[in-house]
């Protein structure tokens, strides 16, 4: 049989082999998940294809990757930009205290396992006593600075934590711990912060992140093992032996400079929101209304306006990305018992659905919808909410099959 290594090696590969009839062809304009926001000027653009560069790279052992990683290139989590796989898939854990208190498991390597190493070193395992696991598939990238763009103060008008207004949706505001480093990174003129200083979490699944500076830092170290300014230490495998632990990757700290990593940065920042595509089909503007009067669009919040910011490309534009960047119940059924930041485990940010009908393309012509691809069509994608969505979803079901089909061909539009 396959060792673990070996298997990732092999998908890794086939997936890579089965690209190049995509990159051989030139797509159209409304088929392309990512491309840099074409308001950028010539000195934008030169940072941006910096930063495209960096995520396109793959690094070795003696550049600085590992011990312990999950991939050498962030390309190949976010294949042209679009979703990650569930043979790239994400896993985190961590363990539940009699206390009740969730701990990252941070000296037995948690909280994200990295399941290959260098020569030598051994790959990681789960603890056997983690006992909150969660797979996640990468995001999609494309317009992610318009989403830290939203001024914060936007963010909190629409929470409804006690549901005041009596419809069954009780988003909340995620407040998480930033970093030191993260101060100064911030790109919005004003941030919000409670009243232990924590900010407005923006990315993740579980809105962990406060910006795209700590995305990117993060991802750089938990995902390729390689260290920043930010986050300069390696991922490290408990079990190995000292003398491994103590060597790690051999390579001094930090393995990328600041420079390369505000390049990455503001790659994620420059990104084009993703296209739409058959806005004039009659299904896809009956399966809008459709959207609407069911409810989807009371969490996937359709328009905004974005606030100011120090990057002139990303003010005051009006956006659709579907999401209302706020935490929400989502049942039992979406409960994996592991939860970061301010998150409870039942608890998810409600995804952008921009970009969902280009999805398939980065995901190997099959789409792999919800926070861990469990669901593989998007009528199943929506039969997997619960709590909040729990009415919205009977809605949905209400519809005759001509109506639910709309709605879903809205969804691919988007």
């Amino acid at each position: 049989m396959l060792n673990k290594s070996l298997f990732y090696l092999v998908i890794l590969i086939l997936l890579f082999l089965g690209s190049c009839e995509i990159m051989d062809t030139e797509p159209s304009p409304d088929e392309i998940l990512i491309a840099p926001y074409p308001g950028l000027n010539e000195e934008e653009l030169a940072k941006h294809l910096q930063g495209d560069a960096l995520f396109n790279k793959s690094f070795t052992k003696e550049e600085g990757v590992g011990p312990v990683f999950i991939a050498t290139t962030c390309r190949s989590c976010h294949f042209n930009g679009g979703k990650g796989h569930p043979f790239n898939e994400i896993i985190r854990f961590g363990n539940w205290n009699e206390d009740g208190h969730f701990t990252e498991m941070l000296e037995q390597s948690g909280p994200q396992l990295q399941y290959r190493s260098i020569d030598g070193y051994p790959e990681e395992e789960v603890p056997e006593d983690a006992d909150g696991v969660v797979h996640l598939n990468p995001p999609a990238l494309g317009g992610l600075g318009f989403l830290e763009a939203i001024a914060d103060k936007d963010i909190v008008s629409w929470a409804d934590p006690d549901d005041v207004n009596n419809d069954n949706i009780s988003g909340r505001v995620p407040f998480v711990h930033a970093p030191a480093y993260t101060q100064g990174r911030f790109i919005s003129e004003t941030q919000i912060a409670d009243d232990k200083g924590e900010m407005i979490g923006k990315f993740g699944k579980k809105s962990f992140s406060v910006n795209l500076f700590q995305q990117a830092a993060r991802a750089l170290n938990e995902d390729l093992g390689m260290t920043t300014s930010a986050e300069n230490h390696d991922p490290f495998n408990w079990k190995a032996p000292k003398e491994l632990r103590e060597i790690g990757d051999g390579v001094p700290n930090p393995e990328i400079s600041d420079k390369l990593l505000e390049a990455l940065t503001f790659f994620l920042r420059s990104t084009a929101p993703p296209p739409r595509r058959d806005t004039n089909n009659p299904n896809v503007i009956d399966g809008e209304k459709l959207f609407i009067s069911t409810g989807c669009v009371k969490c996937h919040r359709d328009t905004f306006i974005t606030g100011n910011t120090s990057l002139a490309f990303l003010n005051n534009k009006v956006i659709h990305p579907y999401t209302d960047m706020l935490l929400h119940d989502m049942g039992p059924g979406l409960d994996d018992g592991y939860t970061e930041g301010d998150a409870k485990t039942y608890e998810w940010r409600t995804p952008p659905l921009w970009g969902l009908g280009l999805a398939e393309e980065s995901q190997g012509g099959n789409g792999y919808y919800m926070h861990d691809g469990r669901a593989l069509t998007l009528y199943d994608a929506i039969q997997a909410h619960g709590g909040e969505a729990e009415i919205i979803k009977e809605n949905f079901n209400k519809l005759d099959t001509e109506k639910q089909n709309k709605l879903i061909a809205f969804l691919r539009s988007l």
